[in-house]
């Protein structure tokens, strides 16, 4: 994977100095004289001034995107144009990049925790939390996430090699769907380590022009991964079911979210989302207006499964102090979180003396230690209520995009579900 993580500032008075090594390695190979290109406020490009024999520059293609879909062109061009080099698509801190040669998709790379390797085996189900956790903890400088995980028997090699490449498309797909950013394509021969993938770029084009016109119309009943399908027990499944729709139908329990579906089914999102959409409109599911309910004395939350609550919300946290910090204003925004938590009334025993740590998160230990010292009987409650008004601030704070907030929500789901517990407050 190429460095992408050099960063400048831009000074009030004009000045540009490199903020690390790698930005100063950079800015000293481009050394003289260079002419300020207008562009997108997101986007700052700079065009050098022509010298006989000098780089003309590699920057092909830069602009913004105002729809969902609005790089088709640009990829079709790339595909037509036989093309090698990078086309990185930002918005807000999130960055996706796309490598092609001569057309054709070599590999892509992210930026993003739900486009890395582990996420997507979570997410279809090839691997369970547990074994994820374990890899991630042994990920170091001399071993990735997909050798870690062959390493521990919980893929093969050869899984590893399509999971690889269904990351790659993943990331094709999701990269079609961006609404706003902006986009800049370089002309060069460099590939990133681990560039040996080949990927037709018209079939990824046609695939994902088929996923953005069903997946809006299936939004129109199921509004997210995290809603709930129960199954009508009235309704007899027709004979034209498919294979894919009976296993799925069979998974549907009246707890289970979409998400949860499309990990067991080993389907995805896209695929379980489809196969749900079908099932609807034969009648023989529904979604749940508000969460599931459970029996009376079911099971209660132990503190590891508050503390797993808190570690989900944390995992947004993260995120919105990366987001801010980027802006030079994190110190700010911890001490601005501070006084919020000091503010919030009701909850306020649940913060009191509680500080987010360097990252942005909230110390668990300690904000499950307060939970259960103001609620024995419903302690997941509180705590749900509690964490909802604290990363309501930090989106607003944060300006985060509408999907972490759903993938943290999310998260939080699987947790509360797999406690069994019931709280008999809205969650987050």
């Amino acid at each position: 994977m190429r460095d992408d993580e050099a960063n400048v500032v831009v000074h009030g008075d004009g000045l540009i100095t490199a903020e690390d090594a790698v930005a100063a390695r950079r800015l000293a190979s481009r050394a003289g004289r260079w002419r300020l290109v207008a562009s997108p406020p997101t986007l700052l490009m700079l065009h050098r001034e022509y010298e006989p024999g000098g780089d003309p520059g590699r920057v092909a293609l830069a602009g913004d995107i105002g729809a969902c879909g609005g790089l088709l062109d640009i990829i079709n061009l790339i595909k037509a144009s036989s093309w090698t080099g990078a086309l990185s698509v930002t918005a807000r801190n999130t960055r996706r990049t796309i490598y092609f040669r001569n057309g054709e998709v070599r590999t892509a790379s992210s930026n993003l925790a739900e486009d890395r390797l582990g996420q997507i085996l979570y997410r279809f189900g090839i691997i369970t939390r547990q074994q994820m956790d374990q890899a991630l903890a042994k990920v170091g400088p001399g071993s990735k996430m997909g050798q870690v995980l062959v390493q521990m028997g919980a893929v093969t090699a050869p899984d590893l090699y399509r999971w690889v490449t269904r990351q790659v498309e993943e990331i094709f797909y999701a990269l079609l769907l961006v609404r706003e950013g902006e986009f800049y394509f370089e002309r060069d021969g460099k590939e990133p380590a681990g560039a040996n993938l080949a990927l037709p770029t018209q079939s990824l084009l046609l695939e994902g022009c088929r996923r953005m016109d069903e997946l809006s119309y299936f939004r129109a009943k199921l509004k997210s991964s995290g809603v709930v399908l129960s199954r009508r027990e009235d309704a007899k499944p027709p004979p034209e079911l498919s294979r894919v729709q009976h296993e799925l139908l069979e998974l549907v329990d009246g707890h289970r979210t979409l998400a949860e579906l499309a990990r067991l089914s080993h389907l995805g999102e896209f695929e379980a989302t489809h196969a749900a959409f079908g099932l609807l409109q034969a009648g023989l599911i529904e979604v749940l207006e508000g969460p599931p309910r459970r029996e009376a004395g079911g099971a209660e939350a132990t503190r590891a499964d508050l503390e797993k609550v808190v570690e989900a919300a944390n995992w947004l946290l993260h995120a919105a102090y990366d987001a801010i910090a980027a802006r030079g204003e994190g110190d700010r925004y911890r001490e601005d979180l501070h006084t919020y938590l000091g503010t919030l009334g009701e909850f306020g025993v649940l913060f009191e003396s509680v500080r987010c740590a360097a990252d942005g998160g909230l110390p668990s230990g300690q904000l499950v230690d307060r939970v259960l010292a103001a609620s024995r009987e419903e302690p997941l409650a509180l705590l749900l209520q509690g964490l909802d008004e604290v990363v309501r601030f930090a989106i607003f704070t944060a300006d985060l995009a509408p999907d972490a907030e759903q993938q943290m929500r999310t998260r939080i789901a699987e947790v509360v579900s797999q406690t069994g517990a019931t709280p008999s407050r809205a969650t987050p």
